[in-house]
Formats: structure tokens, sequence, C-alpha cells
């Protein structure tokens, strides 16, 4: 165990991203021949195949240089929109939370790591494109942690109740992950391609997006009916910028519609977000952003 002395910054943030930076730093002091490592915060619950998922899943860091890292964590992983352990996605956002990332990625960022001013939070600093270069994660369908910290430098009660109490977490000791190399980059978009083309397409106009009361049915005009049925739906978004229509669809307080992460719009691949309602597998289009349309 590393004890790191980070008392002499004031303010929570940078106190907080230093001590990952000095984390980070000796994880190569102490184990020199590691080729990559998992960060593994104290306020989070593992599932019991958590280090069979990375077993499983590590050597795709090896074979596609456009990915950088494997997050045992969705951030669209709730109880209500993940339903398959064995599914694997990529998306552009770091979700951390429980992540790999191997020994050359983890020192292109400690060689530009600040070490003072830039009062980001370390996650949000990590996630700049700068940092990222184009580069994707890896993510489970339904989440390998639970993050159960009710109070942070930057969480609540409230926000925990909303954000992460259900929010799934795989239960079963021994899921084998489904097609683990379809995760390399010209194989998953073969995949994409493949699943646009069986789903049934749900347009803009079919919802009805205005603020209706939650006991007129919330703001989805549309119910997604039937099972194992793949839908594709589109709505305006024309930069990451531009969230208004996405946070709508996504709310998660009343009214609702998918109730995904709402307070900005990641877990995204190519302006693409996949998740599951009513076990339906449903694919949402951000359009003209996504790259598919």
């Amino acid at each position: 165990m590393s004890h790191h002395q980070t008392s002499d910054y004031d303010d929570t943030t940078l106190r907080i991203r230093e001590h990952y930076r000095q984390a980070l730093t000796n994880v190569w002091r102490y184990f020199p021949a590691a080729s990559r490592l998992i960060v593994l915060e104290e306020d989070l619950e593992v599932s019991p195949d958590f280090v069979s998922y990375f077993s499983q899943t590590s050597h795709l860091l090896d074979l596609d240089s456009s990915l950088w890292c494997i997050s045992a964590w969705n951030d669209n992983g709730f109880e209500s929109t993940s339903s398959d352990p064995a599914a694997l996605y990529r998306v552009e956002h770091f979700p951390g939370l429980g992540w790999m990332m191997t020994r050359k990625s983890v020192q292109q960022l400690l060689d530009v790591w600040p070490t003072e001013g830039e009062g980001y939070d370390w996650d949000l600093w990590v996630r700049k494109d700068s940092n990222r270069l184009g580069r994707e994660c890896v993510i489970p369908d339904v989440s390998r942690t639970y993050h159960f910290g009710i109070s942070g430098s930057h969480a609540s009660g409230a926000y925990h109740a909303l954000y992460y109490q259900d929010h799934a977490i795989n239960q079963r000791p021994d899921v084998q992950l489904r097609n683990v190399n379809g995760l390399l980059k010209d194989e998953y978009e073969k995949e994409i391609h493949r699943l646009i083309a069986e789903a049934e397409p749900i347009n803009e106009t079919d919802f009805q997006l205005g603020e209706i009361p939650p006991s007129q049915g919330g703001p989805c005009e549309v119910e997604l009916e039937g099972t194992n049925k793949t839908y594709a739906i589109f709505f305006q978004m024309n930069s990451m910028e531009d969230t208004d229509l996405y946070k709508t669809l996504a709310k998660r307080t009343f009214p609702q519609c998918f109730a995904i992460w709402d307070l900005d719009a990641r877990g995204h691949h190519r302006g693409l977000w996949r998740f599951h309602n009513n076990d339906n597998t449903v694919l949402m289009f951000g359009v003209p952003l996504n790259l598919y349309m």
C-alpha cells in the first residue's frame, strides 16, 4: 500500500487529481514489468466476474490502436436500459469507475498531467479531446461495478439516488462475453450496419417531446412494443453541445422517455447511443451528428 501526501493542495479538485497522478506513477514504480493496470476506486462494488471481464477483453488494447481503455461501467446501464451481460459496446466517452489502460496510454497521460492550475476534475481532464485523440473505450451492456458512494466532493444523496441507485450490476460469476473480437474497429462497424439494416425506424415526429404530465404518459408518444426487436430512433442533434432534444429523450426525472444519463450526452459511438428498452435493442441517432446517416 502506498500513502500519498496531497495536503499541500487547498482545492479538493486539485488534491484528488494529484492523488491519481501519484497513484498511477507508483504503479510502474512498484510493478515495473506490468504492461497495463486496472484502476478501482474505494466506493465501488464489483461483480462476481469482474476479473474475468477484464481477462476476456484486455487483448483488445493490443490489437486495436483505436481503443485506449476497457471500462467496467456503462453510464447508460440502468436497470431499465441494460439486460445483456454478454454484450459489449464501443463509446467515445471515458467512463471511469473501474477501468483498464495499457502502460503506454497511462504514460501518455502522465507526461502531460497538470500539477497545478487548470481546475479540471481528473476525469474531466482525461476526457479532453487532446488526451483521447479520437480513441474509444469498450464498455459492457451490464456494468461490472456499482457506485455506492452517496456523498463525496461532487456528490449528494439526491444525486446518487437519481444517477446511481438503480444502476444495474451483473450478478453472474461465469459470463462468457459474446464476440469479443467484434469490438475491433472494422468488425464493430459491420455489426452496426447489420443492426441498422434490421431496425424498425422511428422518426422525431413520432415523439411528442413536450412537457407532458406523467399522468398522460410522459414525453414519449410511441411505445416500443414487442421483445427482441431493434428500433432506430432519429432526433435532431447538430453537435455534442446541441443537447436539448437529447436531454428530453434521456431525461431521468418525470416526465420521462428513456431515462438514461441526461446531464450530458455521453456513452455514444459516432453519434449513436445503444441501450435496451423492454427487452428491445434501441439505436438512437443524433442527426446530422452521427456518421451513419
